[in-house]
């Protein structure tokens, strides 16, 4: 029932209410959010960290882990746009 209460529903919820939000998926899509948001905030952090000293993302010259974090982050950063849009919509 935790993760029913992250969606803003009560934990005493009938249970069908929850069969159907797992299988509609926003339980799912819920806890992927989560994860992706907290993922992408330890990144941040990493970055902004990094960026005390010399700031690699500026200085054109990325290690091949640099690069890939860097991939990564952007393709976070669209899956997470997309992700809340979608949890707006539904």
């Amino acid at each position: 029932m935790t993760r029913a209460r992250g969606l803003g529903r009560s934990s005493d919820q009938p249970a069908s209410d929850l069969a159907g939000a797992v299988s509609t998926g926003h339980i799912a899509s819920a806890e992927v959010l989560r994860q992706l948001s907290a993922t992408l905030n330890a990144f941040r952090r990493f970055k902004d960290a990094e960026g005390t000293q010399l700031d690699p993302w500026e200085e054109g010259s990325l290690s091949v882990t640099e690069q890939a974090l860097e991939r990564a982050w952007l393709a976070f950063s669209q899956l997470h746009a997309a992700l809340q849009a979608s949890a707006r919509v539904v």
